[in-house]
């Protein structure tokens, strides 16, 4: 029952410190520049020449948590432990204050800017009251401007003895520092006095641990972009399946037009027969209704009236039938009746309207 206990509880937690480490040495290979402010950082020790205070950013909050680091260090960790949980991460970043620094400067040739490091190290014995090995220090440089001969220096120089009073007081808390940084005076952001696992002072195991991480970061992106790879070509087969569905749907519509257009065009087709035989059938009522004795010179319709004109040698007859026809209405003159040349017939121009049934 023990062993159970231990395997659901403190291998867990085991677990979860194995993914927070590897998590901190992935976030250990980005540049600086690209994590953002060290004011930002979830969890902050600032250190002080007599105390110190933490402050612990919860996930989500706009404003840090200030917490002085005394008394009661247990409760502390416990705090500390709930809150940087859910960051999966237990670093610290590490600011001394300002009473815990020496700054001084030096004036050097511009063509020393390349070597920078090695010089100020070669003369700091000269230039802090202290002995090189006891202090870690940076330096910046002023601006100048282009063409001067010399630069400015700035040096911002803390004991070995503060930097291990405040990696120990980090510790203390249940974290891990991994850098430490101070302001320096009348500059605008902090500079790094130390960096966890300094890759110059790394032992051979821990190169190859680190190195390990690398290559298992990049299989891990690898293997995420070629499932980003084979989720694309899935997506291209499903829209190239829908793209042959689409052909085929256009191919039928295309089929069904064609009919649509056939159709329409026998429609017309019969319509059009439909009226050749309707003319047919006037041209036949008329020749039934039209006296013998006269004959038309020019006939005109226009859907259901009718137009003609000839010669009869009695217009009245000719008058008479068409309002007695029961297809023919509406008989009127659209011009006088006059006497032909020779006085034997009357010309007539006559409109009516004429309906044709179709025959049983």
């Amino acid at each position: 029952m023990a062993s159970v206990d231990w395997f659901g509880n403190d291998a867990m937690q085991f677990v979860r410190r194995g993914v927070t480490w590897w998590l901190n040495e992935l976030t250990a290979l980005i540049p600086r520049r690209f994590l953002g402010r060290i004011d930002a950082a979830p969890a902050v020790l600032e250190v002080g020449r007599n105390d110190a205070t933490l402050l612990l950013r919860a996930r989500g909050a706009a404003e840090p948590e200030r917490m002085p680091v005394q008394g009661d260090l247990e409760a502390i960790r416990s705090h500390v432990r709930t809150v940087m949980r859910r960051w999966l991460s237990h670093a610290v970043v590490v600011r001394l204050d300002r009473s815990l620094l020496f700054e001084t400067s030096t004036t050097l040739p511009v063509a020393a800017e390349a070597s920078l490091r090695p010089i100020l190290q070669h003369q700091l014995d000269r230039l802090v009251p202290l002995p090189a090995s006891d202090v870690e220090f940076e330096y910046t440089v002023d601006p100048y401007e282009a063409g001067a001969k010399t630069i400015t220096v700035r040096l911002i120089v803390a004991t070995s003895a503060s930097m291990e009073r405040a990696r120990d007081m980090a510790l203390s808390i249940g974290l891990t520092p991994t850098v430490i940084v101070a302001q320096a005076r009348g500059g605008s952001d902090p500079v790094t006095l130390w960096r966890a696992r300094d890759p110059h002072n790394r032992t051979k195991l821990e190169r190859w641990v680190r190195h390990g991480l690398e290559a298992t970061a990049v299989l891990l992106l690898i293997g995420a972009y070629a499932t980003y790879v084979y989720r694309l070509d899935g997506a291209r087969a499903e829209l190239q399946q829908q793209v042959a569905r689409a052909g085929k749907t256009a191919a039928t519509v295309r089929d069904l037009m064609q009919q649509i257009d056939s159709g329409e065009s026998a429609i017309a087709l019969l319509q059009r027969r439909q009226r050749s035989s309707d003319y047919l059938r006037l041209l036949d009522e008329l020749t039934n209704l039209v006296p013998r004795n006269t004959w038309i010179s020019q006939l005109s319709v226009r859907g259901s009236n009718v137009e003609i004109i000839g010669f009869s040698p009695r217009v009245a007859d000719l008058v008479a039938k068409l309002e007695e026809n029961p297809t023919t209405t509406n008989p009127r003159f659209r011009a006088p009746i006059t006497r032909s040349a020779d006085g034997t017939t009357e010309r007539f121009d006559i409109s009516f309207d004429m309906s044709i049934e179709d025959p049983k």
